[in-house]
C-alpha cells in the first residue's frame, strides 16, 4: 500500500510567483502599447514626439 503524502508549496514561493507574472503583465502591457502606437500611452511616460517617432519608423522583421 502506497501512502502519497503532499507537501504544500511554502508561501514565499506564491508571493515570489505572483510578483513576477505582475512583471510579466507590465512588460506585455508595454509591448502591445509601443506595438500599437498609442499617442496616449507615449505621452504619459512624458517622452514626447521623440518615442513616438521613434517606434514609428522602426523596422519590424517581415517589412
Amino acid at each position: 500500500m502506497v501512502l502519497s503524502k503532499t507537501k504544500k508549496m511554502p508561501l514565499h514561493l506564491w508571493v515570489i510567483a505572483l510578483f513576477f507574472i505582475f512583471l510579466y503583465m507590465i512588460g506585455i502591457y508595454d509591448y502591445i502599447m509601443s506595438l500599437s502606437l498609442n499617442t496616449a500611452y507615449f505621452d504619459s511616460q512624458d517622452d514626447g514626439n521623440d518615442q513616438y517617432h521613434y517606434f514609428s519608423n522602426y523596422l519590424y522583421a517581415g517589412h
